[in-house]
């Protein structure tokens, strides 16, 4: 049976997403700066690797993913002082250069996914399995990491508004958020992105009162800004997971 690279690279991003997103805690991104916390991350994203490969033979590989991805945390940890300012920034320049290293392994190493163990027992359900489940945690729990970033430069502007009246829900914003791009994700996945179109409106309605009053002008635009980069996000990522699964046919 002939590798399919596709499925190859399905498993590479798929070890990846989990677990850089899924797996490694708040803890863990606070004491990226300690050696054994970077060694214990990237052996966890290596383990992965060898296990949704399913090549039980195959060391080299995870050893490569192993390796690169330490190297890569490690130049970003010590890049982390100069973009302060600009964390969204160093967050894509980081998983561009992950991207660019899984295509390159996938190209490099002649691994016969499509003769593993999962292949052999589950056959095409398996690939589809990885995407829809990295692409959920990309759209939940990534879309939420890339808000709060892309976000953080209004925030300080509406800290004056926020102050003379009362919160809504600890984190309730931010669940939110992981609440709407899961719906999206959804309803991609089963072929009714017209029901967003409902969701937008629900969600519309619900902050009009914010919207409406003239003093809270700032903060709504605040609020706008971050839904349209939400609705966005999950958009993308969506169609992103939808494209791969044409892919496999």
């Amino acid at each position: 049976m002939k590798t399919l690279p596709l499925e190859f690279l399905i498993c590479l991003l798929s070890a990846h997403i989990i677990g850089d997103f899924l797996l490694q805690t708040s803890r863990d991104v606070k004491n990226k700066h300690r050696l054994p916390v970077l060694l214990k991350h990237g052996f966890t994203i290596g383990a992965l690797t060898w296990l949704l490969c399913g090549i039980w033979h195959e060391w080299l590989l995870p050893f490569m993913v192993f390796l690169t991805h330490f190297l890569v945390d490690l130049a970003k940890t010590s890049l982390s002082p100069r973009f302060k300012h600009s964390p969204l920034s160093l967050f894509l320049i980081d998983q561009f250069v992950h991207l660019c290293i899984l295509i390159l392994l996938c190209m490099i190493f002649t691994v016969p996914v499509a003769q593993g163990f999962w292949i052999q027992h589950a056959g095409t359900f398996y690939p589809r399995l990885l995407i829809f489940a990295s692409g959920f945690v990309l759209c939940v729990r990534t879309g939420a990491m890339v808000m709060e970033m892309a976000v953080k430069p209004y925030l300080a502007q509406t800290q004056e508004v926020r102050s003379r009246h009362v919160r809504g829900l600890k984190n309730g914003g931010r669940i939110i958020g992981q609440l709407e791009r899961a719906m999206i994700f959804l309803f991609v996945m089963a072929g009714q992105p017209g029901a967003i179109g409902f969701l937008i409106a629900a969600k519309s309605i619900l902050r009009f009162g914010e919207i409406k009053d003239r003093e809270n002008l700032m903060e709504a635009e605040y609020i706008i800004i971050g839904t349209l980069m939400s609705f966005l996000t999950g958009l993308l990522i969506s169609y992103g997971a939808r494209y791969l699964l044409t892919e496999l046919g």
